[in-house]
C-alpha cells in the first residue's frame, strides 16, 4: 500500500473521481456564482477544462470549435479520461 492513496467507498468518492466537476466549478466561477474570493481561488487553481465534444468554446477570449482547437493546438492540451483518480 506504499505510495498509494485509497478512498473508502462513500458518496463523496463519486464526485472526487469525476474530472468533469472541475469544469463545472470553473464555469460557475466565470459566471461569478461564488463570492469574490472563492471565484478567484477556483480560477487560479483549476485550469481551463472542457468535456471534449464538437462544440463552440471560449478559449483565451476567442470563440472556436473545440475539436478544431484540439487538432490545431494539440501541444497545448492534455486530454484525460473524466472518470478516475489518476490525476
Amino acid at each position: 500500500m506504499a505510495d498509494k492513496v485509497y478512498f473508502s467507498d462513500h458518496l463523496g468518492t463519486v464526485f472526487l473521481r469525476d474530472k468533469r466537476n472541475l469544469g463545472i466549478l470553473r464555469n460557475l466561477a466565470l459566471q461569478g456564482k461564488f463570492n469574490d474570493d472563492e471565484n478567484a481561488q477556483v480560477l487560479k487553481y483549476i485550469v481551463w477544462t472542457e468535456v471534449v465534444a464538437n462544440k463552440e468554446v471560449i478559449y483565451k477570449g476567442v470563440s472556436q470549435n473545440l475539436v478544431e482547437l484540439l487538432i490545431n493546438k494539440r501541444e497545448n492540451f492534455i486530454i484525460k479520461l473524466a472518470d478516475g483518480l489518476q490525476g
